[in-house]
């Protein structure tokens, strides 16, 4: 795989918060697998429960895969009617693009 197809813009664990451009019916956004072609060499599967909803903070880190900014995540905090809201630990393999539809990821 080339440098070109997958390069990480910055190392470090950025936090992003996620928003809607319009209020529409959906909750939030559901995790991504790993969108970089050889899935293989990164395992992992993305959370199905433990999604994130509208207005949920995540941490990680940023990757360019071909030609689209997508964050691989490490961390959410959302509220919830369970548990405070606080940071929990995203299972591996858990991905979000930058921009899909009516959601985007907006640095905090």
């Amino acid at each position: 795989m080339s440098g070109e197809q997958i390069q990480s813009l910055k190392p470090e664990v950025k936090t992003f918060r996620l928003r809607r451009r319009n209020k529409d019916l959906c909750s939030g956004l559901f995790w991504r697998p790993d969108p970089r072609a050889e899935r293989a060499l990164f395992p992992g599967k993305p959370d199905t429960d433990n999604w994130p909803k509208n207005g949920a903070s995540v941490r990680g880190v940023v990757h360019m895969v071909k030609g689209k900014k997508w964050l691989q995540c490490y961390g959410l905090k959302q509220w919830s009617l369970f548990h405070q809201a606080k940071w929990r630990e995203t299972k591996p393999g858990s991905w979000l693009p930058f921009d899909y539809g009516n959601y985007y990821l907006e640095e905090t």
